[in-house]
This record gives structure tokens, C-alpha cells and sequence, in this order.
């Protein structure tokens, strides 16, 4: 009888330790955890520095090309003499009527 009560004692010491433990330290299951684990931060964040690394190769390569393609012809003209047409009283204006 008295190994009986022991081994039942020692059952019951060990189930209520397990108890124990398990009510002071839970189990973090899928509800506790936050939506975004960091794995996907951290991919989320290599891809943004992906694309923003790409955007500036990207842009720096379209100024460079755009730079090439103008072309100018000749000299700008610019001063000499020109003619426009007042819109308050629709006489001509000339570059000669400002020269003191």
C-alpha cells in the first residue's frame, strides 16, 4: 500500500509542476503573434531597397540619354530689333520706341 501512495503522490507532483508551468508560461500560438513576422519585414525591406536602387540607376540613365539626344543648329538669336503689337490700344511697338 505504501508504494501504491507513493507512485500516486509522485503522479500527482508531476502533473501539478506541469500544470504549473504551463499556466505561468504560455505557448504563443497564431492569435498572439503579430500579423507581420520579420522575415517578411525583412524581405519587405530588401525588395523596397531593390526598387529604390533601380529607380536611381533608372533615372541617371535617362538624364545621361536625354542629354545626348539634344542638339542645337547655329546661333540663338537673340536681342536685335523686333516688333510686337500693343494689346491696349492695338498700335505697333517696336523695339526703337523704348530706347531713350
Amino acid at each position: 500500500m505504501l508504494l501504491h501512495t507513493t507512485a500516486r503522490a509522485m503522479r500527482h507532483t508531476t502533473t501539478r509542476l506541469a500544470r504549473r508551468a504551463f499556466a505561468a508560461t504560455p505557448k504563443q500560438n497564431a492569435a498572439m503573434r503579430g500579423p507581420i513576422g520579420w522575415g517578411a519585414l525583412a524581405a519587405t525591406g530588401a525588395a523596397g531597397a531593390g526598387l529604390a536602387y533601380y529607380y536611381e540607376v533608372e533615372k541617371t540613365r535617362r538624364q545621361e540619354q536625354a542629354a545626348k539626344k539634344q542638339t542645337t543648329y547655329g546661333k540663338p538669336s537673340l536681342g536685335g530689333p523686333w516688333t510686337l503689337v500693343d494689346a491696349q490700344t492695338n498700335k505697333p511697338v517696336t523695339d526703337a520706341s523704348f530706347h531713350g
